[in-house]
């Protein structure tokens, strides 16, 4: 290599300054061109089942006599319930119960369980409410429990009733769970007068 001392340092120093360039240039290709070449793996499409319909719970359509009333019970009351639910195709139930809630073993009791039929639940068709009645006689005899004051409550379900008597953890609504345990919400009543 001929030349001073300085003009080796200042070719050096040029080579390196050209040497970086190229490495930063190559380097700048590779990383643009690569995502365009590279490989595309193929992932195969996950194919899921549509989203059920929304379960809506049932609701009173009509009652007699009115709920949250006081009702004189004579010789015979009767009691009668119209129940419904968007899902066409659930079945309707009712449970009524006596001086209840909350449950207390001396005077609480289930007087009566109604179903609706599958044959009647499968009549409903899609986008129709699903409806049911149901009726209860009660007469002062179902209410001589001792108890200090009456009432009848109506439970209603689409998806039917937890037994009785089962549910030691939460006897103060012992009634009140669908036949998976899921708690009902829907719950009417009366007051009932006349009865000692």
């Amino acid at each position: 290599m001929s030349g001073s001392p300085a003009v080796r340092s200042a070719r050096r120093r040029e080579n390196q300054r050209e040497f970086h360039s190229a490495r930063n240039l190559l380097l700048w290709s590779i990383l643009t061109i690569l995502p365009i070449t590279a490989c595309v793996v193929p992932v195969a499409p996950e194919f899921q089942d549509p989203p059920r319909g929304l379960n809506y719970q049932p609701y009173f359509v009509t009652t007699f006599p009115d709920l949250e009333t006081a009702v004189t019970v004579g010789a015979k009351q009767t009691f009668t319930v119209t129940v419904a639910d968007p899902n066409a195709g659930d079945g309707l139930s009712v449970r009524w119960a006596r001086d209840y809630p909350p449950y207390a073993q001396a005077f609480s009791s289930v007087l009566q369980m109604q179903m609706q039929t599958p044959a009647a639940a499968n009549q409903a068709t899609a986008g129709t409410p699903n409806q049911a009645t149901f009726t209860l006689d009660v007469t002062c005899h179902d209410f001589d429990n001792g108890a200090s004051s009456h009432h009848l409550v109506v439970l209603v379900s689409d998806n039917g009733f937890w037994p009785e008597g089962t549910l030691a953890m939460v006897p103060s609504s012992q009634y009140s769970f669908d036949s998976t345990g899921h708690p009902i919400t829907v719950i009417g009543g009366w007051s009932i007068l006349g009865c000692p």
